[in-house]
């Protein structure tokens, strides 16, 4: 039983979840640890707690005890239209006249991010990409499936309930397709993934709604949070947290304002949180390195005058530009949501180095964000011939699949790309992701070839 866990050992597992998931249990939170501890210890099969904290903690976690704790220590409770000021408040404000990028972040069983998509329906923004994410796998195929009970509308006016959801024989309610694919679910933890990132798409966002989750965090990775979700957002765009969590936002970048009774933070145009290294990147690191076996093309530099030596007048030769700057500043750029000033850097690193398949991944990935399927899957195709296991290319191929409606075809690719991570450890990194680990894109792989059968 949990109660019998020596005390050190509870510390210790405490400390494991909250550095692997970033859920952080106060003391007054306690007893609610203890619950999920006897819940995981069943769920796993292990005969008491103390063997199952032991065994956990010997090794880094595999991919279903992660998933076993995500499931049984996170709360799921939320329902359609919670803390409604806030979205009522944005549903009032003049939208940007386009194609909106929206972040549900811990969105557990989906409630959340239908009822933005609803809200977005309502006032003309069907076209708007909702990305919803969490770590709570159990949790995402309740959302995928977009089926509810009654519970889940006890805020929900008649109207919409009316509108947006059919009943199911069983009593349950389901929600309108067309809601339905606004929304794209996946796999995402805060604390271990990257963001902003084009290789998950959670970049130049315009809105991230991220609610009674921060509380749940250390200080020092809910501060690398807000600055992750600061960098995530374009100039303007909001950051929504719960109400209780509002006092926890610190950030030169977000400016607090109050719209109608309800407090949300907005990105400040010009101020920007320090990124942090792209140590992850291949193509950024210094010159002489090599991605994926291919080398790198080295800028030039004029050869300097021997000491003592006159200077001549001639003119210097113009260095050579340096493809690994151009692509840098293409990534920082879609990073921002600057995606044709992007593509016309990435264009620029091709034209220097067309061997270079990472390039033609990030060329793939922004022509993606630009709405140009069949251009991404060109350029994936490109990447995936001069590097035949090229894995994040692999997955973006799938993606694309996916995005065009076609089932099959992104089944097939997320089955290579769950193949081609067996040689990677759980926690390799994988090249070009900007962070990406082979564990976390495995449980990505799996939640969506769940998603997918055709």
């Amino acid at each position: 039983m949990a109660e019998d866990l020596p005390e050190d050992l509870f510390r210790r597992f405490a400390d494991m979840v909250s550095d692997g998931l970033g859920l952080c249990f106060s003391a007054d939170r306690r007893d609610s640890l203890r619950r999920g501890i006897q819940s995981v210890t069943a769920a796993l099969g292990y005969p008491d707690a103390s063997a199952m904290a032991r065994a956990l903690l010997a090794s880094p976690l595999t991919r279903d005890q992660s998933e076993a704790i995500a499931m049984h220590l996170t709360v799921g409770e939320t329902y359609f239209f919670r803390e409604r000021e806030a979205l009522e408040a944005l549903r009032k404000q003049e939208l940007p006249d386009r194609t909106l990028r929206i972040w549900c972040a811990g969105c557990s069983t989906g409630e959340e991010a239908y009822s933005v998509a609803m809200i977005l329906d309502s006032i003309g923004h069907a076209s708007s990409k909702i990305l919803a994410t969490d770590i709570n796998t159990h949790a995402l195929h309740i959302a995928t499936e977009g089926v509810y009970g009654p519970w889940s509308f006890r805020a929900t006016p008649d109207s919409l309930r009316d509108r947006y959801f059919t009943m199911e024989a069983d009593g349950r309610s389901r929600i309108d397709p067309r809601i339905r694919a606004m929304v794209d679910f996946t796999y995402h933890n805060l604390a271990r993934d990257p963001f902003p990132s084009l290789a998950n798409g959670t970049n130049a966002m315009d809105l991230i709604l991220c609610r009674n989750v921060l509380f749940y965090f250390r200080p020092a990775l809910r501060k690398h949070v807000v600055e992750g979700f600061s960098r995530a957002l374009v100039d303007g765009g909001w950051l929504v947290v719960g109400s209780v969590e509002n006092q926890q936002i610190r950030s030169a970048g977000l400016a607090q304002t109050i719209l109608r009774n309800a407090v949300l933070f907005r990105k400040s145009p010009g101020v920007r949180e320090p990124a942090p290294p792209r140590a992850s990147h291949p193509a950024d690191k210094a010159a002489g390195g090599r991605v994926h076996g291919h080398a790198r093309n080295q800028p030039t530099h004029a050869k300097p005058t021997a000491h003592g030596a006159r200077k001549t007048t001639a003119p210097r030769p113009a260095e050579t530009p340096d493809p690994a700057a151009l692509a840098g500043a293409a990534r920082d750029l879609a990073d921002k949501g600057e995606l044709e000033t992007a593509l016309r850097n990435c264009d620029a690193a091709l034209a220097l180095d067309k061997s270079n398949p990472a390039y033609h991944y990030l060329n793939a990935s922004i022509l993606q964000e630009l709405g140009r399927p069949e251009d991404a899957a060109g350029a994936l195709r490109r990447a995936l011939y001069l590097d035949k296991g090229f894995v994040i290319a692999r997955f973006a191929m799938g993606q694309v699949a996916r995005a065009r409606g076609r089932k099959a075809e992104a089944r097939k690719h997320f089955t290579t790309a769950l193949e081609m991570l067996g040689p990677y450890g759980e926690s390799d990194l994988l090249p070009e992701s900007e962070g990406i680990t082979a564990g976390g894109l495995a449980v990505t792989l799996r939640h969506l070839l769940q998603e997918e059968v055709p």
